[in-house]
C-alpha cells in the first residue's frame, strides 16, 4: 500500500486529509512538526510527502531541503500545503525541489487528484529508471589471449563465462575470436549454422541487429555464444568497422562478454583486445610459454594497453617439473593473478562431453576457483549490492569469504 506522509501542526487539516484518503488505497502517516516528520520519513520511506511551510520547530522549506539531501528521498514527490500564497514562497518551494504547491483551504477531491498524479509520475519515473539501468548496464568484457597455443585458453573462456552466468544469472556471451579454428562450439557440444562468416566482406552499414542476432547461439546452460566459422576464414575479411558495430550491439544485449582470442596480433585480434576491460594473459609454467608471454607484454605496451588491464593467469598444464611461480613473476616483472591447478583429466573429460567443468563438477576446487575469478572480475556495483535472489554460486562465494575473514581473526 502506498504511503503518504503529512507534516502539519494543524489537526483540522490532518482530519481533512485523513477523510479524503480513506476512500483511496493510501496509508496516511502524520507528524505535527518537522523533526518528527523527518524521523517518520526515515523509518517508513513514504511514497508522497505533504509538508506545511509554517511548522512549530522549523520551516517546511528546511524539512524539504533535508529530505532532498538524503539519497532515499532525492526523487520522492514533495507537495507544499500552505496558506502562504506569496509568489516568492512558491518560487522558493520549487527551487528547493518541490513537485507541487497547494494553497489552503482546498477541496479534498483536489488533494486526492494531486496526490494520485504525483504518485503515478513517481512510479513511472522509477520504472523508467529501472528499465534504463537494466538496458544500459555497462558490460564487463574479458579477453583471453596468448601467443602460444596449448595452454587451455578456450577451456578457460568457456568455464569463466559459465561461472559468470551461474553467479549473476545475467546475459552472458562467449565470443569465439579464433577465425581459423575456433573450438567454442565444440566445447559446448553445439552445432552452428551462423557465425562470424556471416559478416565476411559485409559493409559495416549493412550489419544490423537482425544480422548479429542471427549469429548468436543459445546454449542449454543459459549462456550465449558467437561462434567461429566451421571453415577457416581470413582475419582481414571482416573490417574493423564491422567488428566495432558488432561489439557495440553485443554490449547492449549482454552484461558479461568473454572473448577467446587467436594466438596472434592480427588486426582482428587487436580490435577485440582494444574493446576489452581486462586481458587475461594465459601462460603455462614452462620456458617457451614464459618467453612468449614476455613478447606479448611488450606488444601490449606498444599498443598502449594500460598495465592494470592485464592479468596473468598461470594454467598448470602438467603435474610437476614446472618453473616456480616466483621465478615466473620475476621474469615477467608482474604478479601472477590467478593460478589454475593441474586438473588435466577433469578438463579433458569436460571437453570430450561438451560440458563445462564448472557445470560437470560444480563442487570441485577448480569450479570454486572459476567462481572466485568471475566474482573478482565483476563490477564493484554488483559486488557491493547483494542480489535480490541469490544464486547458489553467490552463496558459496559469500560463505568462503566469511570463512576467510574468520580465519584472519
Amino acid at each position: 500500500m502506498p504511503r503518504v506522509l503529512l507534516i502539519d501542526d494543524e489537526s483540522t487539516y490532518f482530519k481533512m486529509v485523513d477523510r479524503a484518503l480513506k476512500t483511496t488505497n493510501y496509508e496516511l502517516l502524520y507528524a505535527t512538526n518537522g523533526m518528527d516528520g523527518l524521523k517518520l520519513a526515515a523509518e517508513n520511506t513514504p511514497d508522497v510527502i505533504i509538508v506545511d511551510i509554517m511548522l512549530p520547530d522549523m520551516l517546511g522549506f528546511d524539512v524539504a531541503q533535508r529530505l532532498r539531501q538524503d539519497s532515499r528521498f532525492e526523487r520522492t514527490p514533495i507537495m507544499f500545503m500552505t496558506s502562504q500564497s506569496d509568489v516568492n514562497d512558491k518560487i522558493k518551494a520549487f527551487e528547493i525541489g518541490a513537485d507541487d504547491y497547494l494553497i489552503k483551504p482546498y477541496q479534498p477531491e483536489e488533494l486526492v487528484a494531486r496526490v494520485n498524479l504525483l504518485y503515478k509520475r513517481s512510479e513511472m519515473l522509477r520504472h523508467a529508471m529501472r528499465s534504463e539501468s537494466k538496458q544500459l548496464a555497462p558490460s564487463t568484457i574479458i579477453a583471453i589471449h596468448n601467443l602460444r597455443g596449448g595452454v587451455g585458453c578456450s577451456s578457460l573462456a568457456v568455464n569463466l563465462a559459465t561461472s559468470y552466468y551461474k553467479l549473476w544469472e545475467r546475459p552472458t556471451l562467449i565470443v569465439d575470436g579464433v577465425l581459423m579454428s575456433g573450438q567454442i562450439a565444440l566445447m559446448l557440444n553445439s552445432s552452428i549454422t551462423h557465425s562470424w562468416e556471416d559478416l565476411e566482406g559485409a559493409a559495416h552499414t549493412d550489419i544490423d541487429e537482425g544480422v548479429i542476432n542471427a549469429v548468436i547461439n543459445k546454449h542449454k546452460s543459459g549462456i550465449d555464444f558467437f561462434p567461429a566459422p566451421n571453415h577457416p576464414i581470413a582475419d582481414d575479411s571482416i573490417s574493423q568497422e564491422s567488428v566495432q558495430v558488432t561489439i557495440e550491439h553485443l554490449k547492449r544485449t549482454h552484461e558479461f562478454i568473454v572473448m577467446d582470442l587467436a594466438h596472434d596480433f592480427s588486426n582482428f585480434t587487436i580490435n577485440l583486445l582494444t574493446v576489452s576491460d581486462k586481458i587475461l594473459l594465459v601462460i603455462a609454467p614452462e620456458m617457451a610459454s614464459i618467453h612468449s608471454a614476455v613478447s606479448t607484454l611488450q606488444i601490449y605496451d606498444k599498443l598502449g594497453f594500460e598495465s592494470d588491464r592485464i592479468q596473468v593467469v598461470m594454467n598448470n598444464t602438467f603435474p610437476d617439473q614446472s618453473i616456480k611461480q616466483a621465478h615466473i613473476e620475476k621474469v615477467l616483472k608482474r604478479p601472477v593473478k590467478y593460478v589454475i591447478p593441474y586438473v588435466a583429466n577433469e578438463f579433458i573429460r569436460s571437453i570430450n562431453y561438451g560440458i563445462p567443468l564448472v557445470t560437470n563438477l560444480p563442487d570441485s576446487p577448480t569450479a570454486e576457483l572459476f567462481e572466485d575469478i568471475a566474482y573478482d572480475l565483476s563490477s564493484e556495483k554488483l559486488k557491493n549490492i547483494p542480489p535480490a535472489s541469490a544464486t547458489n554460486a553467490w552463496k558459496r562465494i559469500t560463505n568462503r569469504t566469511q570463512k576467510k575473514k574468520i580465519q584472519l581473526w
